[in-house]
């Protein structure tokens, strides 16, 4: 729950940014966006070795979906805000969880309680990464089964490409995109929204694409 990491900001950092081992209080800047990090617990003070699973997220709220693909051992979450500038402060850690089942044991059929557009990963994304193109992994989840629609529009509101359209059933969902437009071309560095509409709602995420 990172409503209850969240207090934690409340009370030790206040509007206090903090950058490596020094701080200063910068009263201009302002919160944007939660980071969420996933580590084995022997890793905690290896930041390099933190896997950032979510951005982007303003709920207080966030489920871990690939929880269930991990094997047995002990792990935990942190969170650090983001605010104006892509300042981001120091994580704040949750206690250590132990998973005792394995991957393939795991019920990842668990039905969500609510629909949701989740965070993308990795965010930002390069599609000329490596030695092959690289996707970005978009998380959803559906409550009840439904019809959907995802998409990708610039910032200018164009669209750029259709990445779902029809009915899907309910629980936990990805997708992945790529950086193509509908004519298969990777498509120029900057902001992009992830727009999915559901139950006769509308859900938008934030993409950044570099190259």
């Amino acid at each position: 729950d990172l409503g209850e990491i969240e207090s934690r900001f409340d009370r030790t950092i206040d509007n206090t940014v903090f950058s490596g081992s020094d701080f200063t209080r910068v009263e201009s800047r302002y919160f944007e966006y939660y980071n969420v990090y996933r580590f084995p617990e022997e890793v905690q003070n290896d930041p390099e070795n933190r896997d950032q699973i979510a951005t982007e997220i303003m709920e207080t709220a966030y489920t871990d979906i690939t929880w269930g693909q991990l094997d047995p051992g002990f792990y935990q979450f942190a969170i650090s805000a983001v605010y104006t500038n892509d300042v981001e402060s120091i994580p704040a850690f949750s206690v250590v969880i132990e998973k005792t089942t394995e991957a393939s044991e795991e019920d990842d059929n668990i039905t969500p309680l609510i629909t949701g557009l989740g965070s993308n990963y990795p965010n930002p994304f390069n599609p000329f990464s490596g030695e092959r193109t690289r996707a970005t992994t978009i998380n959803f989840s559906l409550s009840k089964d439904s019809r959907i629609s995802i998409t990708i529009y610039n910032i200018k509101g164009q669209k750029i490409r259709d990445l779902h359209k029809g009915i899907l059933g309910k629980g936990w969902h990805q997708i992945e995109w790529d950086g193509r437009n509908v004519k298969n071309r990777i498509v120029g560095s900057g902001l992009y929204i992830c727009r999915m509409k559901a139950n006769d709602l509308v859900y938008d995420r934030k993409i950044m694409l570099i190259k």
